[in-house]
């Protein structure tokens, strides 16, 4: 640009400016007091010019808008499962753990790509109980346990968890179990159908300590399966040394029965 140049008087506001190619660039803004507002710009160049007049109506005035009318949009962050435990049956991985409605959840391996040895990819599957329903997780513990073993070729899997309090039923949080049991010769068929185990059905109503862990192991003698054990800190529970505990609970195939817990650590001070 060559020059530019500002002017005004009265109503009128007027800017000109020229650039170094000789085209001219004038803009006039006129308001007589009482008058409409009226913009005059023109522009020329050596061999052309173009001029606009522009008559500003009254503008009618405009509601505003107060923040909380407009839409809210906003992207929630994708929060992780606080705890996680994958098993293995017939060959595929299952992921277990609490989604973020506190329901036990799980994904499941897929059947590869013929096409790309490495595709590893898992979908999300439902555990429903056999009223097609959630199963609910007590909120204050989210630490789930899993185990699988194969018995006559059925492929068997355990899910260990605290379920959430049950209002309608008037029951207090208590470690469970959900089971599933695979017949199907194709690994990657449809999964059966979930089902309530015993344990925190029968004669058990332990609860997890808020916070603590759990894990389970299959209990073999030889190819044989005798037993499971889940390992968790019950509530309120201390030993001598006024520390809490861990105990045991375990399931005895031939007495096809759970114990209460016993506890491993009478004698532990401090872990």
């Amino acid at each position: 640009m060559a020059s530019l140049s500002l002017g005004g008087k009265g109503g009128n506001m007027s800017l000109h400016a020229k650039l170094k190619d000789g085209t001219t660039i004038n803009v006039t803004v006129s308001s007589p007091h009482g008058a409409t507002p009226e913009i005059t710009a023109s522009t020329s160049t050596l061999q052309d010019s173009l001029s606009i007049n522009i008559c500003s109506s009254h503008s009618h005035p405009t509601h505003s808008i107060d923040s909380h009318q407009l839409p809210h949009s906003k992207m929630s962050a994708v929060k992780l499962p606080t705890d996680i435990v994958a098993v293995e049956s017939g060959g595929i991985g299952y992921l277990f753990y609490v989604n973020a409605a506190n329901q036990l959840a799980y994904m499941r391996e897929q059947k590869p790509d013929a096409n790309d040895a490495s595709d590893d990819e898992f979908a999300v599957g439902k555990i429903l109980d056999d009223q097609d329903e959630p199963f609910e997780v007590d909120p204050n513990v989210k630490q789930i346990a899993a185990i699988s073993w194969v018995s006559n070729g059925t492929r068997e899997i355990r899910v260990y968890y605290q379920a959430a309090r049950d209002d309608v039923n008037n029951k207090d949080p208590r470690l469970c179990e959900v089971c599933l049991t695979n017949t199907s010769r194709d690994v990657y068929a449809e999964d059966a159908k979930w089902y309530a185990g015993d344990f925190g059905v029968k004669g058990n109503s332990s609860q997890v300590r808020p916070g603590s862990s759990m894990s389970a192991t299959v209990r073999k003698s030889g190819n044989d399966v005798v037993g499971l054990r889940v390992y968790a800190s019950k509530e309120g529970d201390k030993n001598q040394y006024n520390s809490p505990t861990i105990a045991v609970f375990k399931y005895d195939f031939q007495l096809k029965k759970w114990g209460q817990g016993d506890s491993i650590t009478s004698k532990i001070r401090k872990f």
